[in-house]
């Protein structure tokens, strides 16, 4: 988990709120994507590129207001894996859930939401982590 989220500078899941110039001067990966209103990053797992993780900053006026990351795991036990020890890490610093289906939620403070959603599809085992300002 600490790969996923760990930037040069601190936690990404803080980067909300902050100037997308701020982030683009400290992240280490390399872009992959970008469009008008969102700049994305991709980490790639156990020297390989079937595992991954795109981080996605999405922003207005150049401020991050929302959070993505895309996590493209290789077996849906990785995930389920992967989805209890986040679902711990996230309760132990986030307090009371909500849970419906395969989304869980937490309301942080100042209005954040911080979602995890286990995204696996037949053929891609996945997660996908939001954090909405």
């Amino acid at each position: 988990a600490d790969l996923i989220f760990q930037a040069p500078d601190g936690d990404r899941l803080e980067k909300i709120g902050q100037n997308l110039s701020k982030i683009k001067a400290t992240e280490t990966l390399v872009a992959s994507d970008s469009a008008s209103n969102f700049y994305a990053y991709t980490q790639y797992f156990n020297n390989g590129d079937d595992e991954f993780v795109d981080i996605q900053y999405f922003y207005e006026n150049e401020i991050v207001n929302r959070i993505v990351f895309d996590i493209f795991l290789n077996s849906e036990n990785d995930v389920k894996l992967l989805y209890d020890e986040l679902e711990l890490i996230f309760s132990k610093k986030h307090g009371k859930s909500t849970k419906v289906n395969k989304e869980i939620s937490w309301k942080l403070k100042g209005g954040r939401i911080l979602k995890l959603n286990d995204v696996s599809v037949k053929l891609a085992s996945g997660l996908q982590i939001t954090l909405v300002k």
